[in-house]
């Protein structure tokens, strides 16, 4: 069909009643939202029901339909090529007699009806050929092995997964199933006991069956049931009526079927080895009401609980049809195991790409939780007023749409359905198109026991159907402190557990200056009796494999089972000791220091680096030094030189000042001889002969003075240079002995350690 979208039928004008050439399609989704069907006997109701099973399987969606009378049975009765002799051995004897025809006469005349009905609908023998080659039909009869057995009391085993909250409710509605079948009523102190064993051997996951449950009734392996004391909640008396009660259904003819069978697998039900949809049966007409809701609760439980192995989805992947709900979901205050398990559905089932839609023949039979829940109302012909006004009454609550309803219900033909979707504006009829499946009426046990016996029994080729006999549908149970994620991969695919640890370590200290956060991750084989963390890559895990870990495993995936222990607290607390102390060794830092420099390496930084930074730091700090020593020296070496220039120069003055009086001296003596005649003039001029004398010697005197300094100044500038130099070299003395680096170690502590994941890491093999 267009768009992928359901053929259930053509549309009927609301003013004429009569039917048009438009069809009425529905999307697949839309079931998401549930859906109600509502008719008398003969309205139709079962026939509607199966078209659009068909439409599904034609769509590829599996469907789990739960039949209490055998109506459903008949989706089994598909005759592709519509021969006469098919139908031959399923047409009424008794109404080929009443007409006067034999059967091959009256198996003509049925198939000739057939024929034109799916015409008259625009069904060819094309699309029956790929109903019957794209789909298939598994029929289950709890407690009896004349359709396809199936092991309804393997629910008494520990669940593959489950989180404590969906364990408690599982617990709650197992115990109230067993109750209903040894004839008690739920909700008392015998389930609230029951319901507490059965948690009591799931989490040590331990396999039950009655025999376990009537020992453990009989010796309890807990004396408390909550703060009281157990003979307080159920005395001995009371668990021994309970023991006895068990035992007869132990002791019951038959019981034995209940134990073989197929799994109760959804992944396994739901479809075919090959990937085909399967519409998975559920026949109960055979059973009392006890067995019938213990094998509903059971079949709804297994249902919810592979529900959450499930990613979440927007598109419709199964659906849930219940024929006839009556006594199963009854309204307030009636709570039966069953109600409970529907409930619980219908809130949460939608969010997995699960649809439910229940029928009934009359409204009252189911609580108005469930009405208020459904998007979709397929409403037919109802017996009387009463069932008018309450159908529209709901209506009006559940979609607003009750007062045009109310005026079309009455005058509803048989097959015409009124039709309100919450997806869609207004209100629809359709009449449903001709159904594929012969619809031949309920089928009793012999006869399903005959159309079983045309079917190959999914039992007879079990060790065909995959390599994965020895693996799970769905992860199996962990101690609830674990956690899980599972890296991507294909549907289908098959998954292996690695036992994976990631966490934060910080380290703070004030010596050394650190404030560092360490990433650790770690991983082991879990299998291994003594699991080792060891580095991830080992084990063919990627880099940061969380990054990519998603919540949900792809559909239809594959699970290695996990050692038992690993649904126990203990084995989380030992799993959880060791990757403390791998975290710890793992974080673990060193850091160098340099005790003169009073520095530190960064964390991570190598040895080399770390001389590097020391050698940048002792050449600083020498330079530091020799700029000191320099501007101690050099400010005293320059005075020094400038007070020797100084000397020089006035040494310099004082032999040339020498030489001039000298020359001077020498003028005035030759003057001297050439005035002896002049007796006044020769005493003048010896005068100043001896004051030249004088001078030149007080100059002399001055002059050895100054070279006295002189060599003073230079002997004290050498001496400073030498002290320089001296500086200089002990510096470089003590630098040579400051190359020492220590070494210390940092080691965390647990309150150090935020563990960020501890738990299975689901690895594609």
């Amino acid at each position: 069909m267009p768009g992928g979208r359901l053929f259930l039928g053509f549309k009927v004008d609301k003013e004429t009643m009569k039917v048009t050439s438009e069809k009425y399609l529905l999307k697949p989704s839309h079931l998401t939202t549930h859906g109600v069907i509502i008719g008398m006997t003969g309205s139709g109701k079962t026939g509607a029901a199966i078209v659009l099973i068909e439409e599904l399987l034609l769509q590829g969606i599996p469907v789990l339909a739960i039949d209490p009378k055998g109506d459903l049975a008949n989706l089994a009765l598909r005759f592709p090529e519509l021969k006469p002799q098919d139908f031959q051995e399923w047409v009424d004897e008794t109404e080929a007699a009443s007409r006067g025809l034999s059967l091959q006469e009256y198996s003509e005349r049925i198939a000739e009806k057939w024929r034109k009905g799916l015409q008259s609908s625009g069904v060819n023998l094309e699309r029956l050929r790929e109903l019957a080659e794209k789909s298939e039909v598994l029929i289950l009869t709890p407690g009896s092995d004349s359709g396809n057995p199936v092991s309804i009391l393997e629910g008494l085993n520990p669940p593959p997964t489950a989180n404590e909250d969906m364990l408690e409710e599982r617990a709650k509605n197992t115990a109230a199933a067993l109750l209903r079948l040894t004839g008690l009523e739920e909700g008392g102190d015998e389930e609230a006991f029951l319901s507490n064993l059965l948690l009591w051997a799931w989490k040590k996951r331990e396999k039950l069956d009655l025999e376990a449950i009537i020992r453990y009734t009989l010796q309890p392996p807990f004396d408390k049931i909550g703060v009281l004391d157990l003979d307080m909640v159920l005395p001995e008396k009371r668990r021994k009526s309970l023991a006895i009660r068990i035992n007869r259904v132990v002791a019951s003819p038959g019981f034995e079927d209940w134990l073989k069978g197929l799994p109760l697998d959804m992944e396994q039900l739901l479809w075919t080895p090959d990937g085909r949809p399967r519409v998975v049966v559920v026949y109960l007409a055979h059973l009392v009401e006890e067995m019938r809701m213990f094998a509903v609760t059971m079949v709804l439980q297994a249902l919810y609980t592979w529900m959450f192995s499930l990613g979440g989805s927007d598109r419709l992947r199964t659906l849930l049809y219940f024929d006839e709900v009556y006594g199963f979901i009854p309204p307030h205050p009636s709570n039966p195991p069953s109600k409970r398990l529907l409930m619980l559905l219908t809130k949460q089932a939608r969010a997995f790409g699960i649809g439910i839609v229940l029928a009934t023949q009359n409204p009252v039979d189911i609580d108005y939780k469930i009405l208020t829940n459904a998007g979709i109302w397929m409403i037919g012909r109802l017996q009387t007023e009463n069932d008018v006004d309450r159908v529209s009454e709901g209506l009006r609550i559940a979609t607003g749409s009750g007062s045009e309803a109310k005026g079309l219900i009455p005058r509803l033909p048989k097959r015409v359905f009124l039709v309100k979707n919450v997806k869609e504006k207004e209100l629809n009829l359709y009449k449903t198109r001709w159904a594929m499946t012969y619809l031949r009426g309920p089928m009793t046990l012999s006869e399903v026991a005959k159309i079983t016996k045309h079917k190959t029994s999914p039992q007879k080729t079990a060790g065909k159907e995959r390599e994965t006999t020895n693996l799970l549908h769905a992860p199996p149970l962990i101690y609830d402190g674990f956690d899980q994620a599972f890296l991507p991969a294909d549907p289908g695919a098959k998954y292996k557990p690695i036992l994976y640890g990631q966490a934060i370590v910080y380290i703070t200290r004030s010596r050394p200056p650190i404030d560092i956060q360490v990433s650790v991750t770690g991983a082991a084989d879990p299998t291994a009796a003594k699991p080792e963390f060891k580095d991830p890559r080992s084990l063919g895990l990627p880099e940061k494999p969380l990054t990519k870990a998603q919540q949900k495993p792809p559909t239809k995936a594959f699970f290695k089972n996990l050692p038992e222990a690993y649904a126990k607290k203990s084995t989380y607390k030992k799993v959880r000791a060791a990757f403390t102390r791998y975290a710890l060794q793992q974080a673990k830092i060193t850091i160098y220091y340099h005790p003169k420099l009073k520095i530190y390496s960064q964390p991570g930084e190598k040895l080399e680096s770390f001389k590097k930074r020391v050698q940048i730091s002792l050449k600083k700090m020498r330079r530091e030094q020799e700029e000191k020593i320099a501007s101690k020296y050099d400010a005293k070496l320059e005075k020094l030189r400038q007070r020797i220039e100084t000397k020089k120069a006035q040494i310099e003055k004082t032999i040339t000042e020498i030489n001039s009086l000298k020359a001077e001296l020498g003028v005035a003596g030759l003057s001297a001889l050439a005035s002896l005649t002049k007796l006044t003039s020769a005493l003048t001029k010896a005068s100043r002969i001896q004051s030249l004398k004088r001078r030149i010697s007080t100059k002399e005197a001055t002059l050895r003075k100054y070279k006295k300094e002189l060599e003073a100044l230079q002997r004290e500038y050498t001496k400073t240079i030498q002290q320089k130099t001296n500086a200089l070299r002990q510096l470089t003395q003590k630098i040579a002995t400051q190359q020492e680096i220590k070494t210390i170690t940092i080691k965390p502590s647990k309150k150090d350690i935020e563990t960020e994941f501890l738990g299975i890491l689901w690895t594609p093999t």
